[in-house]
């Protein structure tokens, strides 16, 4: 069966917060998604750590594709892995620094079928030692303009 949602995550040393990150994903309200993994010749223990917080998530370990590679290829080469191995009907990126809240999988997925839409964003915060920043994507009704903005990261 064709998941709904692919969530992409490349991995490159990031032991720190693979683990907050992983288990935000896992927490998912959303179920009919897999989860890709893609290793780019990590030096560390980041796919290690995925692995035992499976342990947690019996049901999330069928859902979830760890993909390596021999040598570090960079972010986009780890992306494009990731995206090639994808079968979701829907796509969605998560830095693996990153943590998103339980229902953000849901939410967007909801958004986009009720709006027929092929891309929806959301706003996110952006967390510092010392303090958090609010970012607010700009989404404008014209789909040139949209695209001009995500091309250029416009905001």
């Amino acid at each position: 069966m064709i998941p709904k949602v692919s969530i992409l995550v490349p991995v490159y040393n990031v032991s720190p917060y693979i683990e907050q990150c992983a288990r935000s994903l896992f927490d998912q309200t959303f179920d009919d998604v897999e989860y890709i993994f893609v290793d780019d010749a990590s030096q560390d223990d980041s796919i290690s750590k995925i692995i035992s917080l499976l342990e947690f998530y019996p049901l999330r370990k069928n859902q979830v594709k760890i993909l390596r590679h021999s040598k570090n290829k960079g972010l986009a080469s780890t992306r494009n892995t990731a995206l090639d191995a994808s079968t979701g009907v829907y796509i969605a990126t998560v830095d693996s620094d990153d943590f998103i809240e339980p229902e953000m999988i849901e939410e967007l997925y909801n958004k986009a079928i009720e709006e027929d839409a092929d891309i929806v964003v959301s706003d996110y915060l952006m967390e510092y030692h010392n303090r958090t920043a609010e970012m607010t994507d700009f989404v404008s009704t014209s789909k040139d303009e949209n695209l001009t903005n995500i091309i250029t990261y416009n905001k």
